[in-house]
């Protein structure tokens, strides 16, 4: 979206609670805040390619080179 257009879009909505009377509110905004801009960015979401070389990926050949990265860590 550029500008000012308009566009649907789909949201969801995040609730955080705290009791004040355990932790004051100013650590949380800070929190909330960077929790906002890191959802806002997509930070650890998979690029696109990545993603659509998974789909295109058998389940067993994924499973098969799963296991082959553990032995590696292993050894």
């Amino acid at each position: 979206m550029k500008g000012h257009d308009s566009a649907i879009r789909k949201y969801r909505c995040l609730t955080v609670s705290l009791n004040h009377d355990i932790i004051d509110g100013v650590p949380v905004a800070g929190f909330v805040t960077r929790l906002k801009e890191l959802i806002e960015s997509g930070f650890g979401l998979l690029d696109q390619e990545i993603m659509a070389e998974q789909a295109s990926t058998s389940p067993v050949v994924r499973m098969k080179e799963s296991y082959e990265r553990i032995a590696s860590c292993q050894q």
